[in-house]
């Protein structure tokens, strides 16, 4: 899996941001250091023209660098550096995790441990079916693979394995004409290496007119990136973040 990083704070801030428009009462959070008493009623209104230019613009969110014109306020997002951790390495980037696949899903079907073949041999009362001696297959059979009847599907769990041929469960009247040896588990298991990487995002707060708007965007957009950071950051590749902010300038 590669980690797309810009794509994931952009869910970030949409994410946020929806959240705050349908929830107006936010902002009063975002915006709560202005109840200072001492701000008297100041405090008040300074919340409530946040309020009313956040739900009467729209504010769009953009990966920077598009050749399209910007429409204001806007959040931009860009990846600025991306360096792999040389603290975090180790040999061939193993792990201890892995990822089940099935065979539908990346069109690739179970091979066969043993091609059908012609019994030459059931034992009901041991449960010892016999394997032509031509196919030499005992070296690549194990406990617990399954033994498949290729007519109708059914399949028995080898039990023990013999020079020329397996056992399994006696007392089944198994009566297949052709038989196969299969993996007990019919998916596959892939194991993930993982390289960590140092990467620096720079996320924009543009806007025009009032620099008041702003500094209640950089509010906003700061909440948005704190209040999903485990959810949505964390849960999706960002191990660990911090936020720092530079200082404001003219486009």
């Amino acid at each position: 899996m590669i980690f797309s990083g810009d794509t994931v704070i952009k869910l970030a801030v949409e994410q946020g941001l929806s959240d705050i428009r349908s929830n107006p009462w936010l902002i009063d959070n975002i915006m709560g250091h202005f109840k200072d008493p001492a701000l008297s009623t100041y405090g008040q209104k300074e919340i409530d023209r946040c309020k009313e230019w956040f739900l009467n613009n729209k504010i769009e969110i953009l990966l920077r660098y598009r050749l399209d014109k910007d429409e204001f306020p806007c959040v931009t997002i860009a990846l600025n550096s991306s360096s792999e951790m040389e603290d975090m390495k180790h040999l061939a980037d193993t792990s201890t995790e892995s990822e089940i696949l099935l065979p539908s899903d990346i069109n690739k079907p179970i091979s066969y441990i043993v091609k059908p073949f012609v019994p030459t041999e059931i034992d009901d009362s041991t449960g010892f079916v016999g394997i032509p001696e031509s196919i030499k297959a005992s070296r690549l059979i194990r406990q617990g693979m399954i033994l498949a009847d290729v007519t109708n599907g059914n399949g028995y769990e080898i039990k023990d394995i013999a020079e020329n041929g397996v056992f399994i469960e006696p007392e089944l009247n198994v009566t297949a004409s052709k038989m196969a040896v299969v993996p007990r588990f019919q998916f596959y298991e892939a194991k993930v290496e993982h390289s960590f990487f140092r990467e620096t995002y720079t996320i924009g707060c543009h806007v025009h007119g009032d620099p008041s708007t702003l500094l209640w965007l950089h509010a906003i957009v700061s909440y948005c990136l704190l209040r999903y950071k485990e959810s949505l950051l964390e849960a999706r590749g960002f191990s660990q973040t911090s936020i720092s902010s530079s200082d404001v300038a003219p486009n």
